[in-house]
């Protein structure tokens, strides 16, 4: 592991395993109570926010998903697939990035960037050539910062197991 730092502050970016779900799931809630809440009304945040709270165990142990850490403290996490849920139609060689957040006390600090090149480079082992994302609304910009470009108009994704369909935006990035 090599180190980063924002600030005064070193962190660290790692491998998650299934020890650190709890963790994982304060850090989604803490960051996207913070980050959704003004990106969606409040009827839809509450549902969107239910959903996204749901981490995929098997993603977290896939050893796909990072994890940005300080004294041990989760910073952010992050991570990416192969397989794509099927309202997505899956692109040959390409992943689907999963689960990013920042902590609202590490936010533009670096700690999402550092664990997307993680990302990309463990996918380039794999032979991946690019990365789908389906993103929230205020994370457009953060992902357009990096490559990044908007696949056709804003969708409305259903929610799983729901007949509910929350506004999000399909993003993908070749390599």
């Amino acid at each position: 592991m090599r180190p980063f730092s924002f600030g005064s502050v070193m962190f660290y970016v790692r491998e998650a395993s299934s020890s650190d779900l709890p963790a994982v799931v304060a850090l989604l809630k803490s960051s996207y109570d913070v980050q959704l809440r003004d990106a969606y009304p409040p009827s839809v945040f509450e549902r969107l926010r239910e959903h996204v709270l749901a981490v995929p165990i098997e993603l977290v142990d896939s050893g796909r998903f990072y994890l940005a850490e300080h004294d041990q403290k989760i910073l952010g996490c992050g991570g990416w697939m192969r397989d794509v849920p099927d309202q997505l139609e899956p692109r040959q060689h390409f992943g689907l990035l999963r689960m990013f957040a920042s902590s609202p006390s590490a936010l533009r600090c670096g700690v999402a960037s550092e664990i997307l090149y993680q990302c990309v480079a463990s996918a380039r082992v794999e032979g991946v050539k690019g990365f789908e994302c389906v993103t929230t609304l205020n994370a457009v910009g953060f992902f357009r910062n990096r490559g990044f470009v908007v696949e056709g108009e804003m969708s409305a994704f259903p929610l799983a197991g729901t007949s509910e369909k929350i506004p999000m935006v399909r993003m993908q990035r070749e390599f």
